[in-house]
């Protein structure tokens, strides 16, 4: 009989050392929609939000050093200080039979996997079992959303005023559908200088693409200090944007720093004029734009091109890159720009002419590229066949009538 009632004494105290703190999870609550735990319909939510997450509570016993903890298990960097999807309350004292609400506002973050999850309800003291709650969710994206990863500047954040910077834009899609024609302009307001390219298309599922190089001319005589580059990105048929800014500290300029206080006015060594700034051209061929090079000065100059352009675009100068101007005289350089199969939309190409070391003046262009041969171009073929055609009419008919005159002779 005593080891009986030994047994059952011992039944009891187990029976106490493991029960369940004393607490009643009544209602969960997350952006006013009441939930149910283990329910099989799931709630939906977008990443790159914060739930509010409203918790009722009911003591049955005075409790003390009670917490409350919500959290999602299975995000990539749940391990990182800071980038936990979780969120805990301070610990508090509960009285009997009285109801007790907190909110828990849990992140989450833009980069966590569009998948199945469960919120984590639980309530503990110190030493008691914990009471558990499960709730299920289906986190997802937006069905369009464009984010600026990165902005490379070559030759990066400090340039001299008057120097070429070059800026890369990396872009990620993380939202659910492929995005097409994504453009991307890259500029400094404060200098009035600008750049824009296109990205045909970025797939979805946190896929990544990058612009070609954009080329910015600074002023050569900018103010020194620092500005800010804007970047934005339009998608969704320019309907969405997406911006961001990198500061470009702008050094002096040697030349315009010696030149501050001028006796006499500089005047220009020369000047170059093209004979179009916007020309059309299909993927895979090439067309044609002249360029007037003119030496205003009182000696012969020599006279270099060069160009900045996109990949896939090619640039060849007849007769040569380089020319002889006389005083007062303008030679024409007729430049071959082809596009490469694989090109289409707008592209931006500078050309640049310099006598020795000093840069004269800088001509933009812009190159339609598309699939179908341009309307213009057909045009100009069929003006050339034809004026071939009738200088050749012309030739003949002058052949022959030399032919007449040399067989003709005279009778008496």
């Amino acid at each position: 009989m005593k080891k009986l009632l030994a047994l059952s004494f011992l039944f009891i105290l187990l029976a106490v050392a493991v029960q369940a703190v004393p607490i009643t999870i009544d209602t969960v609550e997350v952006e006013e929609v009441l939930l149910t735990e283990n329910s099989t319909s799931r709630l939906n939510v977008e990443r790159d939000d914060r739930l509010d997450v409203r918790i009722k509570i009911t003591a049955l016993a005075p409790l003390d050093n009670v917490e409350i903890l919500g959290f999602i298990s299975g995000f990539e960097y749940n391990d990182i200080p800071g980038e936990r999807i979780s969120d805990i309350t301070q610990v508090f004292q509960l009285d009997a039979n009285v109801s007790y609400v907190r909110t828990l506002k849990i992140p989450l973050p833009d980069d966590v996997d569009v998948d199945d999850y469960k919120l984590r309800i639980i309530v503990s003291d110190r030493f008691g079992q914990s009471t558990v709650a499960n709730f299920d969710f289906k986190i997802d994206t937006k069905r369009h959303d464009l984010r600026i990863e990165d902005v490379i500047l070559i030759p990066g954040n400090r340039v001299r005023a008057g120097s070429a910077l070059l800026g890369k834009v990396r872009i990620e899609n993380k939202g659910q559908i492929d995005l097409d024609d994504v453009k991307v302009t890259l500029g400094i307001p404060a200098l009035g200088v600008s750049a824009t390219d296109y990205i045909d298309e970025i797939e979805n599922n946190d896929r990544q693409d990058e612009t070609e190089e954009m080329f910015l001319r600074l002023p050569q005589c900018a103010d020194p200090g620092v500005y800010k580059m804007v970047v934005e990105v339009y998608y969704n048929n320019n309907r969405d944007k997406e911006s961001t800014s990198v500061d470009v500290q702008v050094t002096e300029n040697d030349v315009c720093g010696n030149q501050a206080t001028p006796t006499t006015p500089t005047t220009p060594t020369g000047g170059v004029v093209a004979g179009t700034n916007l020309v059309s051209v299909e993927a895979g061929e090439s067309t044609i734009v002249p360029f007037s090079i003119t030496n205003s000065g009182n000696t012969q100059k020599g006279y270099s091109m060069s160009f900045q352009a996109p990949a896939g675009i090619s640039i060849k100068v007849s007769p040569s890159s380089t020319v002889i101007v006389g005083p007062g005289k303008t030679e024409t350089l007729f430049v071959s720009i082809g596009a490469g199969a694989g090109l289409a939309g707008p592209q931006s190409i500078v050309a640049t002419v310099s006598s020795g070391t000093e840069v004269v003046e800088s001509e933009n262009i812009t190159v339609d590229v598309h699939k179908g041969k341009p309307k213009s171009n057909k045009a100009l073929q069929g003006v050339l066949i034809a004026l071939v055609a009738i200088l050749v009419l012309i030739g003949l008919v002058m052949a022959f009538k030399r032919t007449g005159d040399d067989n003709t002779q005279p009778y008496y």
